[in-house]
């Protein structure tokens, strides 16, 4: 059995109700009342937690950069789907599980490294194609794939998803 829980915007609703025509599942709608968002207390405590891990990780790419990241910064979307990955993954409730463990039932174990760290990464189905060529290239760190625990990486091309990362060493190598 599913909860949708959300407050009262036509456009949530409309998404609900999508949502439940189209699903197997047994579905419940609720809504919180006008104006009292202590009724969806959790969710609004999540947000904090979500906001204050954003704040954090921008303040820690802004320190490592020495400049100031503006918020149109192509960056930014990935420091969210960072912050919010971070505290799913980490974050211990009172169960003493996290919400990783409780969904997938087990820890999440890959290393993290800094949102906007530079890394060296194995490109994709390069073995055996020049043997003369380095198969490694340099990008950014911008967090993982849940789905399939792959490594999203920024490079000069765009983003891609590997497998294999190596820090730099703190020279920038």
């Amino acid at each position: 059995r599913i909860i949708f829980r959300s407050d009262q915007e036509p456009a949530i609703k409309d998404l609900k109700n999508v949502y439940k025509k189209v699903s197997v599942a047994d579905c419940a709608m609720e809504e919180t009342p006008v104006g009292d968002s202590k009724s969806a207390g959790s969710i609004e405590n999540y947000i904090k937690q979500v906001q204050g891990m954003i704040r954090t990780y921008i303040l820690a790419v802004e320190s490592r950069l020495g400049a100031e990241l503006p918020e149109d910064h192509a960056l930014i979307p990935w420091i969210v789907k960072h912050a919010a990955a971070s505290i799913n993954r980490y974050q211990v409730g009172d169960d003493g599980f996290t919400p990783h463990r409780r969904l997938r039932g087990r820890n999440f174990r890959k290393e993290m490294l800094e949102i906007g760290e530079g890394v060296w990464y194995l490109k994709p189905k390069s073995k055996g194609v020049n043997k003369m060529a380095s198969r490694w290239s340099t990008g950014i760190y911008l967090g993982v794939r849940e789905e399939s625990n792959e490594v999203i990486v920024g490079t000069e091309l765009g983003v891609i998803k590997v497998r294999t990362i190596r820090r730099k060493g703190s020279k920038g190598e």
